[in-house]
């Protein structure tokens, strides 16, 4: 089964955490980075805990879309 690679953009904004959620749990969605805006607190953080998931996901949130492409 082929994984599709997923980055989340926004994750804090509501689309950003429902994409989270879902993609946790897929078989077919592999949760690759999270990018959030420079400067944020967040960035460096576990997607799973910047989208109030519950749990960590070992992905982290970065803020430069390049460095996770």
């Amino acid at each position: 089964k082929k994984l599709i690679n997923t980055i989340i953009v926004g994750p804090r904004g509501k689309m950003g955490r429902l994409i989270t959620h879902i993609a946790a749990d897929s078989e077919v969605l592999n949760l690759v980075a999270g990018v959030g805006p420079r400067g944020r607190d967040y960035i460096g953080q576990d997607l799973g805990q910047v989208t109030l998931l519950g749990r960590e996901l070992g992905v982290l949130v970065v803020d430069d879309l390049a460095e996770v492409i």
